[in-house]
C-alpha cells in the first residue's frame, strides 16, 4: 500500500509541471516533518502514523526526482517515464515498467545504497528482447528520449525491421522509402506480379541468371518466385481487380464514357 501511494504521488509530481519551484517546496516541507519526526519518539495516533508515511513518501519522490534528472541514456526510453517505488524486504527499489505492446514485465533497481545505481546494462537487455537489437542500435543512435518515443509510440505494431524507418525520420534523414529488412516471401510474390503487371515484363524474367544473380548476393537462401508461380498469381489477381472494377462502373451514379488511344498503346 505505501509503495502504491508513493507511485501515484510521484507521477502526480511529475506531470504537474511545476519545476524546480515545486521541488525545493516539496524538500522544504519533507525537512519539516523530518524536524517534528525526531521530537515524537513514537506515534500516538493515526495522525502521526499517516505523517511519518507522508514524510517517506515525499522523500522517496525527491530522491526519484533527483536521481531521473541524470537519467539521459535511450534505454530508458524503452520503459515508461515514472518508474514505481518498491519496497522489497525493507530495501527502497524502482521498477520500470517496460512500453512494449502486451509486455507487463518490470526490471528492478535498488536505489538503497550509498552509491545509487544508475547501469542501464538490464533495461537494454530487456529492450533487445522487446524490440530487437536493430530497433536498440537505432534508437541509441538518435540519442534523443523524446524522439525515440515518439517513433515508438508510432510504431508499436510493427516489428523489428520497419520500425527503423521512424528513427530514420527522427534523425533527420527524410522520407524512408524502402524497408530496411527483407521481404518476406508472401511480400515478394506480390511484387513480383505487380513488376510484371505495371512494367509489362514477362514472368520469365523472375528465373533470369544475372536477375537471381542480383537477388541472391549476400542473401542466399533468399526465396524467389518461379516464372509459373508469377503468372498464376498474375491470373488470380486479375480476376479479383475485374471482378472490383466491374462492381465498381456498375454502382457508379452517372454516364461513363470509353475511349482507347491505339496510336499510342505500347501494344499496338
Amino acid at each position: 500500500m505505501r509503495s502504491r501511494v508513493a507511485s501515484r504521488r510521484c507521477r502526480h509530481l511529475s506531470r504537474s509541471g511545476r519545476g524546480r519551484t515545486a521541488r525545493l517546496h516539496l524538500l522544504l516541507q519533507v525537512r519539516q516533518r523530518q524536524r517534528s519526526r525526531r521530537r515524537v519518539k513514537s506515534p500516538n495516533s493515526v495522525r502521526d502514523i499517516s505523517n511519518f508515511h507522508l514524510a517517506d513518501t515525499y522523500s522517496d519522490c525527491v530522491i526519484l526526482d533527483r536521481l531521473s534528472e541524470s537519467w539521459s541514456s535511450p534505454a530508458y526510453a524503452f520503459f515508461e517515464p515514472t518508474p514505481e517505488i518498491k519496497y522489497v524486504n525493507g530495501r527502497r527499489c524502482h521498477e520500470f515498467l517496460c512500453s512494449a505492446p502486451g509486455c507487463k514485465t518490470t526490471v528492478r533497481r535498488f536505489v538503497d545504497t550509498a552509491t545509487p545505481d544508475n547501469s542501464t546494462g538490464n533495461l537494454f537487455k530487456h529492450a533487445r528482447k522487446c524490440w530487437g537489437t536493430q530497433v536498440v542500435q537505432d534508437a541509441v543512435a538518435v540519442k534523443d528520449q523524446g524522439k525515440i518515443r515518439e517513433g515508438l509510440a508510432a510504431a508499436k505494431t510493427l516489428k523489428d525491421g520497419t520500425i527503423t524507418a521512424m528513427f530514420d525520420r527522427a534523425a533527420g534523414k527524410g522520407a524512408v522509402t524502402y524497408q530496411a529488412k527483407p521481404l518476406t516471401y508472401s511480400e515478394t510474390r506480390v511484387e513480383s506480379v505487380c513488376w510484371v503487371a505495371e512494367s509489362m515484363r514477362p514472368a520469365s524474367v523472375l528465373e533470369d541468371r544475372r536477375f537471381l544473380r542480383l537477388m541472391k548476393s549476400g542473401r542466399p537462401s533468399m526465396k524467389i518466385p518461379s516464372a509459373r508461380t508469377v503468372q498464376r498469381d498474375a491470373h488470380r489477381v486479375f480476376k479479383r481487380v475485374k471482378g472490383r472494377i466491374a462492381e465498381l462502373l456498375q454502382t457508379y451514379d452517372g454516364r461513363l464514357s470509353f475511349a482507347t488511344d491505339a496510336w499510342t498503346s505500347p501494344n499496338h
